[in-house]
């Protein structure tokens, strides 16, 4: 009874997790959509009128570290997270299971460790009102926060894997 009601709430936590993945990918496509669109724009207003925007390199720059990090959780969702597969597939069935839970537990680890830091870098960034050298003068806690939203975003992916005891880890 108690393993029914375990696996309810796993499964319905893999469920809520894949849909956070989804939008989490979603919105790191979007990121490419606007890197896209700031470059035409720049590159068209250096065309026609002669003259930059001023903005879109460091633009461009923070949406390629909010799409890279927003994309982990579904990366890893897809198992396409890079693995070396010319080794695993040659381990024995128990040395491949022994690895695949040293692997969660340490990437989980890791991850823990750098949502750690990561947060108090973004607090450190709103409280002590960190902005960028550019001359948009962009608070960095703003790109700063999506990046530790798409580490957690990963770190719950692997808590969910570890929750289903290493099962379909991609």
């Amino acid at each position: 009874m108690a393993q029914q009601g375990t696996n309810r709430f796993v499964e319905g936590y893999i469920r809520i997790l894949d849909k956070v993945s989804d939008w989490s990918a979603l919105f790191a496509g979007a990121c490419v959509i606007g890197i896209l669109v700031l470059t035409c724009v720049e590159v068209f207003v250096r065309s026609v009128f002669g003259f930059s925007t001023l903005i879109a390199d460091e633009y461009g720059g923070y949406l390629n570290a909010v799409l890279l990090f927003m994309a982990l959780g579904h990366t890893l969702k897809e198992g396409a997270f890079i693995r070396v597969d010319a080794l695993f597939v040659r381990m024995p069935q128990r040395t491949r299971l022994t690895a695949i839970w040293v692997i969660l537990l340490l990437s989980l680890l890791y991850t823990v460790v750098v949502a750690y830091f990561l947060g108090n870098y973004v607090l450190y960034s709103f409280l002590t009102d960190e902005r960028s050298t550019q001359i948009s003068r962009t608070p960095v806690w703003i790109p700063q926060v999506f990046i530790l939203l798409g580490v957690m975003v990963l770190g719950l992916r692997l808590f969910g894997y570890l929750l289903n005891r290493a099962r379909n880890v991609p």
